[in-house]
C-alpha cells in the first residue's frame, strides 16, 4: 500500500480504534469485545432528548454530566447527539441562554416528583468544560455558534466564579463567588481545573485569568498534596490568606480526576514535570493486586472499604507516564473484568463509566490534548 493512502487512511484507522476498544501495538488490547464505547455510553446513560441520567442516585442530572456528554460527543463526531445535549442543557438548566446564564448545577424530582431544578447554583467545573468543549467543537466542526456560546460561557465564568487569591493568583471557585463573598473561609476543588484546559484558554484568551489560574494550579497541587495523595477541597483562609488542609480531609471522588487530566496532559507541556511527580504517591495502593480505595483520609490515612472500578481507569494514563508497567497491566486486567458490553459494572454507574470513557477515548487515540491545550481527535 503506497504512503499516500497510509495518510488517507491512518485518521480513519485511529477513529475505528477509539470506537471498537482496540489499541495500538505494544499495549494491552483496549477491549476483549469489539464494541462502540460511546454509543453503548450514550444508549444507557443519555435520553433522546439529551438529558443524561444518573440511575445510581435517583436518577438525577447534573451539570458536569451534561459537559461530559457533550465533550464524549465531539471525540465521537456525533453532531446529532451534541446538538441534543446542548440543547436540552440549555433549556432547561440556563434558562433557554447559556450565553446569559451559568448552567444550574442539579435537577431531579423535588417533594411533589415534579421534574425540575433543585439547585440552581452552578458549579464551576462543568461551566469550565462546557466552554472548552463549545469552542472546540466551533472550531472542529466549523460553526460560529458554538464558538461563540463557548466564549461567552467563559466570560462568564471570568466574571462570576473567578477570584484572585494573594501569593498565589486566579483560582476557580466551585460556584458563584456572590454566594460566598462574605464567608470567612472558602473551598478549592483542585480537581477544578485541568492544567490542559487552562493552557487553552491562557493562549485563546491571553487577556483573561487563565495564566495566572494555569500557576496556581501547579503550586496548589505541589503545595497540597501529601505524601502524593491530593484532597478533594483545599480551605482558603481570607483573613490570614492561607491555604490549607482541614483535619477531615479526604482523597475521593472529586481529587481522582486531578490524577486522570494530569496523566493526559501532552508529554511537552511545562507543567507536566512540575505537577506529574507529586501524584505517585497514590501508586502505593496499586501494589501487587492493590486497588484503590473511595476514600482516604490524608490525616490519619484511614480508607474506605470500597475500591471504585472507575478510580482504575482514572489512574491508568498517570501510571503510563512513569514506570509502572506492572501496576497497568493488573489495573488494566481489573478494568476488562469488570466490563460488559461497554460498560463497567452491572448496573453501571455513570461515574465509574464517565471515568472509563476518558481513559479508553484518550488511550486508543480517540483524542487527545495538544501543547497549547487544544483538542486533538482522530476523525479529523
Amino acid at each position: 500500500m503506497n504512503m499516500i493512502r497510509w495518510a488517507v487512511l491512518l485518521p480513519a484507522l485511529a477513529g475505528i480504534l477509539f470506537l471498537s476498544g482496540c489499541s495500538g501495538a505494544g499495549t494491552p488490547p483496549i477491549a476483549a469485545q469489539a464494541c462502540d464505547r460511546w454509543m453503548s455510553y450514550a444508549k444507557h446513560f443519555v435520553q433522546q432528548d439529551g438529558r443524561v441520567i444518573e440511575h445510581s442516585q435517583s436518577n438525577r442530572t447534573t451539570s458536569e454530566a451534561q459537559a461530559y456528554a457533550l465533550f464524549f460527543s465531539l471525540v465521537a463526531n456525533d453532531r446529532e447527539r451534541f446538538d441534543t445535549i446542548l440543547k436540552w442543557t440549555e433549556n432547561n438548566l440556563a434558562k433557554g441562554n447559556l450565553s446569559k446564564n451559568l448552567p444550574s448545577w442539579l435537577w431531579g424530582q423535588n417533594e411533589g416528583k415534579q421534574w425540575q431544578v433543585i439547585d440552581a447554583n452552578p458549579a464551576s467545573d462543568a461551566d469550565l468544560w462546557l466552554a472548552y468543549t463549545l469552542i472546540q467543537a466551533g472550531r472542529l466542526w466549523n460553526v460560529a455558534r458554538f464558538k461563540s456560546l463557548g466564549e461567552a460561557m467563559l466570560g462568564n465564568v471570568e466574571q462570576h466564579e473567578v477570584v484572585k487569591i494573594p501569593n498565589m493568583g486566579s483560582m476557580l471557585l466551585p460556584t458563584l463567588k456572590s454566594t460566598i463573598v462574605n464567608d470567612p473561609v472558602w473551598r478549592l476543588n483542585p480537581s477544578y481545573t485541568p492544567i490542559q484546559l487552562l493552557r487553552f484558554f491562557s493562549i485563546y484568551k491571553s487577556d483573561g485569568p487563565w495564566s495566572s489560574m494555569l500557576k496556581s494550579t501547579g503550586k496548589m497541587i505541589a503545595m497540597h498534596s501529601v505524601k502524593g495523595l491530593l484532597p478533594d477541597w483545599i480551605m482558603y483562609e481570607r483573613n490570614k490568606s492561607r491555604l490549607y488542609l482541614d483535619g477531615n480531609a479526604i482523597m475521593s471522588y472529586d481529587a481522582i480526576r486531578v490524577y486522570l487530566w494530569a496523566g493526559m496532559l501532552d508529554k511537552d507541556d511545562p507543567l507536566r514535570s512540575d505537577v506529574v511527580p507529586y501524584l505517585y504517591g497514590i501508586t502505593k495502593y496499586l501494589e501487587g493486586e492493590g486497588r484503590i480505595p473511595a476514600e482516604v483520609n490524608l490525616a490519619t490515612r484511614r480508607t474506605a472499604t470500597t475500591f471504585p472500578v472507575g478510580f482504575a481507569a482514572a489512574v491508568l494514563p498517570l501510571l503510563k507516564t512513569g514506570h509502572f508497567s506492572s501496576a497497568y497491566e493488573t489495573q488494566f486486567k481489573w478494568l476488562e473484568s469488570k466490563t460488559k458490553q461497554c460498560l463497567l459494572e452491572t448496573p453501571p454507574v455513570y461515574y465509574d463509566n464517565s471515568l472509563a470513557m476518558f481513559f479508553y477515548g484518550w488511550e486508543s487515540g480517540g483524542f487527545s490534548f495538544g501543547l497549547a491545550g487544544e483538542l486533538q481527535v482522530s476523525w479529523l
